[in-house]
């Protein structure tokens, strides 16, 4: 599935886009012509809600475990969700040597901006702003990491989470190297 740059996707309820079986994600849009991820009853396009509507989608993209390794989401405004992006595939670097998983704004998540589970996957430049209208809760980490390895994570900015890069079970031979560097939080 190829996702072209400038487009506005509106997710129902509970709602997600899952890549299975060899399934291929490229959702690459540009600087200034963002792929925009945001509920079905946003009337703005994912701009503004000025009071939000009931109703966030599941998962935006979600990368299963068996869909393929050469996926890539960059340049995507994800909003008004569970979670933004859900990789459970180590995705490889894109021909030009960009992260994955790269230069993405990401708000008012409910769960997790992006969600890596059991998977080498790097995350650069991502913007992940925090918040959910419903107190007591807000958006539970900027970045949640089960069972990673060899997971770059650099030059995030994430505020307004109750964690901004939560790692759990990252442990053991297989899975020591968790690099965090040079994030905002």
């Amino acid at each position: 599935l190829t996702i072209l740059p400038g487009t506005t996707l509106k997710l129902n309820p509970n709602a997600d886009m899952t890549m299975l079986s060899g399934g291929r994600l490229v959702a690459r849009g540009e600087p200034y012509r963002y792929i925009t991820v945001t509920k079905a009853s946003d009337t703005s396009c994912g701009e503004s809600l000025p009071s939000p509507p009931a109703g966030h989608y599941s998962g935006a993209f979600t990368l299963a475990a068996d869909s393929s390794a050469n996926s890539a989401v960059q340049y995507c405004k994800f909003g008004h969700g569970w979670t933004g992006v859900c990789c459970y595939k180590s995705l490889n670097h894109t021909g030009d040597g960009v992260a994955p998983i790269a230069h993405n704004t990401i708000w008012d998540m409910c769960y997790y901006g992006i969600k890596l589970y059991y998977c080498s996957t790097d995350c650069h430049n991502n913007l992940i702003q925090g918040y959910y209208v419903y107190p007591p809760y807000r958006t539970y980490a900027g970045i949640y990491c089960y069972w990673v390895s060899n997971c770059l994570l650099s030059n995030n900015t994430i505020d307004y989470c109750q964690y901004g890069i939560y790692g759990q079970d990252c442990y053991g031979p297989a899975y020591q190297e968790l690099i965090a560097s040079d994030n905002i939080i």
